[in-house]
């Protein structure tokens, strides 16, 4: 149950997370309500209504296969085009294919502009759904498309694969003598969490890009955001409608995900690690297999970050790393850390800077959205709770929690809280970050180029996926080694040919 977020959610006084919750006015879009549909599965094809302006009223093969506890001999049905649909996907080559997923890039980038445009409701309810302001989610949409560029998609293939001749040849590998094939998935099973929106979106579009159809299950909260999205396809990319299905959500039902799970050989999972080991039960044998669990991220003020020139164009782009997604996502620092010593700034100098300055310019641009009453008592309790130790600074909507010792990476309520911690150097941030171990993901480093580069050496083996400069680490490449694996690489399988 969500309620609207209050204007200062720093309150942590008695009645802090207790607020009257208040609803939007309903959407004029159709979304899903899996209460309504449970237990059926719906074929809904979009019908091209003469004349329309709606955006629904498109011509297409789309299938949104919605519903719970289905047979599997629906299933079956469903499924019994798969073969023709993936060979289409294939005939498009992979440039074809690039093309298709930049003009789905270039429409939803186009809507996220055009404040009453097509979708402009389903937008609105979709971040609502996923606790996220409507600000929030344009700014995601706009910034993680603008990477799918034909350009972009053709060489992201070219650095995974090395070829993007590999992709096309195993479409017609009649044709190919002596080569090297890469076999994309016949069909990928996409599992979406719904923290970050636009990174279910790229799963799907790293699948297309392959010439593998999809099958995409995402979080109950994202069920009418993904749908909108896959019926938006109609309108640019009809090839991508057609090999895209969407199933129900249903998180009880182990019989209905095992039958989802049985027509896949290649399966994604987006969620916490409960989510990881149930789907990793359910894949059929043989199926490839690649999740992306919880993993945490953290920020590094090296000294040579700490001078009074630069350390505010640091701390801006730390701001904006921690109230992006309202720091729920896997690239969300939860800890920085600050080098201490001789003629370096303090680190409640730092705190002061980041909730007076940097915080409040990075709020503008990124407002909060209308977290839950259960995040925000977690959130309350937290901060209370470590204020015996810390000292507290606060912006409108975010907290800085300085602690006087160094500590090791932990996990933290997110929703915009940050704690420093003081080290002497590299060797003890090193120290700090190797107790979460494989979960590790990202770090942001004010610092020198070199800091940079040993730290993610000597941070590699405990998962680190990535090092950038604050500010960046939540708009990654296309090309990042998402979990240290990529996004296509772990998708295909090699074949020779001799």
């Amino acid at each position: 149950m969500r309620f609207r977020q209050s204007e200062t959610p720093n309150d942590v006084g008695p009645d802090a997370g207790t607020d009257v919750a208040t609803d939007r006015e309903p959407m004029q879009t159709e979304v899903m309500d899996p209460a309504l549909i449970k237990r059926r599965m719906l074929m809904l094809p979009v019908n091209n209504a003469a004349g329309s302006g709606h955006p629904e009223a498109m011509s297409t093969t789309a299938r949104v296969l919605v519903g719970e506890g289905v047979s599997v001999q629906v299933l079956d049905a469903s499924m019994a085009q798969l073969a023709d649909v993936r060979r289409d996907l294939l005939d498009l080559g992979v440039r074809g294919r690039a093309r298709a997923i930049a003009r789905v890039a270039a429409y939803w980038r186009s809507l996220c502009v055009q404040p009453n445009g097509a979708w402009a409701d389903a937008l609105e309810q979709g971040a609502d759904n996923a606790e996220l302001s409507l600000d929030m989610l344009r700014w995601g949409i706009e910034q993680s498309l603008s990477r799918w560029t034909e350009e972009g998609l053709l060489a992201l293939v070219e650095h995974e694969l090395g070829d993007v001749e590999v992709l096309d040849a195993a479409g017609n590998p009649a044709a190919v003598n002596g080569s090297t094939l890469a076999i994309p998935p016949r069909l990928c099973l996409q599992i979406l969490s719904r923290t970050v929106p636009p990174a279910g979106w790229q799963a799907m579009a790293m699948a297309w890009l392959l010439g593998s159809p999809v099958l995409v299950r995402p979080s109950a909260d994202l069920l009418g955001l993904t749908r909108v999205f896959i019926l938006s396809l109609a309108k640019v990319a009809p090839a991508l409608a057609a090999a895209t299905w969407m199933a129900g959500s249903d998180a009880g039902d182990s019989e209905y995900h095992r039958m989802l799970a049985s027509h896949a050989d290649a399966v994604v999972v987006h969620g916490g690690d409960d989510a990881v080991q149930a789907w990793r039960k359910h894949a059929a044998p043989g199926a490839i297999f690649v999740d992306h669990g919880h993993r945490i991220s953290a920020a590094y003020l090296a000294a040579e970050g700490l001078d009074k020139l630069s350390l505010l164009s640091h701390l801006r782009g730390l701001a904006f790393d921690i109230c992006a997604w309202d720091q729920n996502g896997c690239l969300s620092p939860v800890v920085a850390y600050v080098e201490q010593g001789a003629r370096i700034v303090s680190i409640d100098e730092v705190a002061k800077m980041l909730a007076e300055v940097a915080l409040p310019e990075a709020e503008k641009t990124l407002p909060i959205g209308a977290w839950s009453r259960e995040a925000q008592a977690a959130r309350t309790l937290f901060i209370r709770t470590r204020m015996l130790e810390a000292r507290c600074y606060t912006s409108k909507t975010a907290c800085v929690l300085a602690y006087p010792e160094p500590g090791p990476l932990e996990a933290s309520c997110l929703h915009r809280v940050i704690i420093l911690r003081p080290v002497k150097g590299p060797d003890e941030l090193v120290r700090a970050l190797r107790v979460v171990g494989p979960q590790l993901q990202g770090l942001a480093v004010a610092g020198a180029a070199t800091t940079r580069a040993s730290l993610a050496a000597r941070l590699a083996p405990y998962g680190l996926s990535r090092v950038c400069a604050p500010g960046d680490l939540q708009k990654p490449p296309l090309d990042w080694s998402h979990d240290g694996r990529g996004n296509l690489r772990p998708l295909v399988r090699w074949v020779d040919l001799e």
